[in-house]
């Protein structure tokens, strides 16, 4: 929907910026959406405000996942693009991810700004799944539930060590058989459980030769980072990459360690 817009909108003269709150969303709409620019949305504000990036009259700028922007992220976007005159057109769903600190304007907005909604599930390949899916957003979960189960998508654990354990196989197979596709954990647990799940997966891929043999140590973490890992960087946090510099990149940005050394904590990606 947004590839199509955006391509309306480049034929009729005007310049499309892609942005979002996350690194890796702004860069996958910049993908999708083929524009020459999409990034953060505080790196579009910072950049408007010091003359690194223009915008007009003839700019539309697109914010993916909207509903994830705090009040105040998307009130400074708001204000920034009416100031220079441009189109703001924003793109989520409030009933799915939740905002990064105190929110609620993208919903409030709806009631004094036009919308369009899009009311057909496209991801799901199985109309039962489609179905599914509506019921969850719509607060049906127990019918959805049911419906997965059926489907032999729905796998209970008497406990939460158990699920974990499951988990974590279940993913480690996925990804042996289909190495070409991106195999994913999603889970609502603590920190401490994240820490533990990451570190059982960990453990996996060194098992299969998948990881070096020497480890820097992490603050405050159960395992550390070897050549091989794949870390997920987050936002205001850092890598100590080549050069011994401080490199910082989009939040949600992933890298690949190449190689890692002891001294000093250093480590190349």
């Amino acid at each position: 929907m947004v590839s199509a817009a955006a391509s309306a909108w480049r034929r009729e003269g005007y310049e499309v910026i892609g942005t979002a709150v996350a690194g890796a969303t702004a860069k996958r709409l910049g993908a999708d959406a083929k524009l020459e620019q999409s990034i953060t949305t505080d790196a579009l504000i910072g950049r408007v405000e010091n003359g690194r990036v223009n915008m007009g009259s003839r700019t539309v700028v697109v914010m993916d996942e909207a509903e994830m922007a705090d009040t105040k992220r998307l009130a400074s976007l708001t204000e920034l693009t009416a100031r220079q005159e441009s189109k703001l057109v924003l793109v989520g769903d409030q009933a799915q991810l939740p905002s990064i600190g105190a929110g609620g304007m993208f919903e409030a907005l709806q009631d004094h700004v036009p919308t369009a909604a899009v009311r057909e599930v496209h991801r799901a390949r199985h109309v039962w799944e489609r179905k599914a899916w509506a019921q969850v957003r719509e607060g049906e979960s127990q019918r959805a539930l049911v419906s997965y189960q059926a489907h032999e998508r729905l796998h209970i654990a008497d406990t939460r060590d158990e699920a974990v354990e499951r988990m974590v196989g279940d993913w480690d197979r996925a990804r042996q058989e289909s190495p070409q596709e991106r195999a994913v954990m999603l889970s609502d647990a603590s920190n401490v459980e994240l820490d533990r799940i990451n570190a059982l997966a960990q453990e996996r891929r060194a098992q299969a030769g998948e990881l070096g043999a020497r480890q820097i140590a992490l603050p405050d973490r159960p395992y550390g980072l070897a050549a091989g890992d794949r870390p997920v960087q987050l936002d205001r946090q850092a890598l100590i990459l080549r050069a011994w510099r401080y490199a910082f990149r989009p939040n949600r940005t992933r890298r690949t360690v190449s190689s890692s050394a002891q001294v000093g904590g250093r480590m190349d990606a």
